[in-house]
C-alpha cells in the first residue's frame, strides 16, 4: 500500500507543480499588466512616458543642479508609481529626494538608510514589483523588480541622452549632466510611436541578478565589449552549466536589483538587441555599472512576458526572430530604419519604420 502511494505521489507532483507554476505566471502576467498601464496612464496625465532615467521630474527636485549625476540616475518606475496604486511609496520616494536637493548630498537611488529621519523607499518592495516565478525576488537590501523598461532594439552606453539609438526606444533619457534650462528636453510620447503601439514593446520581465554564476539569474562580463557590439559577444561568456567564474559579474547594479536605479539601463531596464533568455553581460569591469547587454528573460518555461504600448500583453518565446546575433551596428550613433534584429528587434524600435508582427 505504501508503495502504491508513493507511486500515485510521484504521478502527482509534476501535475501539481505544472500548475503552480501556471499559477505563477498567471499572475506575474496581471503585475505586468498594471504596470503597463501605470506607463500608459502617466503618458496620458504628464504628456510624456517616463523617462528612463534624468526624468525632468528630478530635475526641477534637484534644483537644476549639473554639477554631478546621481538625480539622473533616478528611475522610471518613481514616477510610474502614482498611476498604480503606490502613492504612498511614491510620496515617500518624493520626499526622501527632496531632504538633500544637490547633487553632492542628493539621496541615492541605492541608498538603504536614513536621511534627516526618512527611511530610504528604495529597500521597500511591494508584490506587484516581482514576479512569482523568479526564486530572487526576495526582498534583501535594496527593492527587486522583475519588470523593466524598453531602451530599444540595439544597446547603447550608458551616456545615450537623446541620440538615434536612444529615441527608438519608449523610454528616452530625459537630460544629460551637460544639459541646462536652455537645451531641449528629451521626452517620448504615444503620437511619437511610428511603428504603431501595438507593434511595439514597452515592458518586459528580466531575472533578478543574484551575482552568482547561475545561467538563469547571473550576469558575466566580457572586457571585448564595445558600444553596439554584437550580443553574441556576452554569449561567449556563458558556458552549459553557467557563466565562468572568472567572468561573472558579482556586484554593482545587478539586473533587477534596484527599482529606483536605472545605470545603463541594468537595474530596471533591458535591450531588444538578444533574443529573450540569451545571455547577459557587462563590459570592462566585473561590477555591473558600465556598458552592457541586458535581455528579457524569465523562469517561465520557454519564453517571457512583455506589455505591448497599446497595454495589450503578449507572451514571446525564446525562439523569436532576432536576426544574426553576430553583428554589430557599424553607425550606432546614427542608427535609423529598420531593426538588424529581426521581429524582435522591430518590436524593440518605436520609429523603425517595419511591418512586421509577433506570431501568435
Amino acid at each position: 500500500m505504501i508503495a502504491i502511494i508513493g507511486t500515485l505521489v510521484g504521478l502527482l507532483l509534476p501535475a501539481v507543480q505544472v500548475a503552480r507554476e501556471s499559477a505563477r505566471r498567471s499572475s506575474c502576467s496581471n503585475n505586468m499588466k498594471q504596470w503597463g498601464l501605470a506607463v500608459i496612464n502617466h503618458e496620458m496625465a504628464k504628456g510624456a512616458y517616463p523617462a528612463a532615467k534624468s526624468d525632468r521630474l528630478f530635475r526641477v527636485i534637484c534644483s537644476g543642479s549639473t554639477g554631478g549625476s546621481k538625480w539622473q540616475r533616478y528611475s522610471w518606475v518613481i514616477p510610474s508609481l502614482s498611476f498604480m496604486e503606490e502613492q504612498v511609496l511614491y510620496d515617500q520616494a518624493i520626499s526622501y529626494i527632496k531632504t538633500n536637493p544637490t547633487d553632492e548630498q542628493l539621496a541615492s537611488p541605492w541608498d538603504t538608510g536614513t536621511r534627516n529621519g526618512i527611511k530610504s523607499p528604495f529597500v521597500t518592495q511591494p508584490p506587484i514589483f516581482t514576479c512569482p516565478s523568479d526564486p530572487n525576488g526576495r526582498n534583501t537590501g535594496f527593492g527587486k523588480i522583475s519588470y523593466q523598461c524598453n531602451r530599444g532594439d540595439i544597446w547603447s552606453s550608458n551616456f545615450g541622452y537623446g541620440n538615434a539609438v536612444d529615441k527608438r526606444s519608449p523610454f528616452v533619457a530625459g537630460w544629460n549632466n551637460t544639459n541646462n534650462s536652455t537645451n531641449p528636453e528629451f521626452i517620448q510620447k504615444s503620437s511619437k510611436i511610428g511603428d504603431g503601439l501595438s507593434k511595439t514593446c514597452l515592458l518586459g520581465e528580466v531575472n533578478i541578478g543574484n551575482g552568482t554564476s547561475d545561467r538563469q539569474a547571473g550576469m558575466g562580463y566580457n572586457v571585448s565589449l564595445t558600444f553596439a557590439g554584437p550580443p553574441s559577444l556576452c554569449q561567449n561568456v556563458l558556458g552549459d552549466s553557467g557563466y565562468a567564474a572568472a567572468t561573472t559579474v558579482t556586484s554593482g547594479a545587478l539586473p533587477g536589483t534596484r527599482w529606483g536605479d536605472n545605470w545603463n539601463a541594468f537595474s530596471s531596464g533591458f535591450y531588444m538587441s538578444g533574443a529573450p533568455n540569451t545571455a547577459r553581460c557587462s563590459g570592462n569591469s566585473a561590477s555591473a555599472e558600465y556598458l552592457g547587454v541586458v535581455p528579457a528573460s524569465s523562469y517561465h518555461n520557454g519564453g517571457e512576458t512583455t506589455v505591448m504600448c497599446d497595454g495589450a500583453t503578449r507572451f514571446v518565446t525564446d525562439n523569436v526572430d532576432a536576426g544574426d546575433q553576430t553583428v554589430a551596428d557599424t553607425n550606432p550613433s546614427a542608427y535609423t530604419g529598420k531593426s538588424i534584429r529581426g521581429i524582435w528587434g522591430a518590436m524593440g524600435s518605436a520609429n523603425g519604420q517595419e511591418s512586421g508582427v509577433l506570431p501568435e
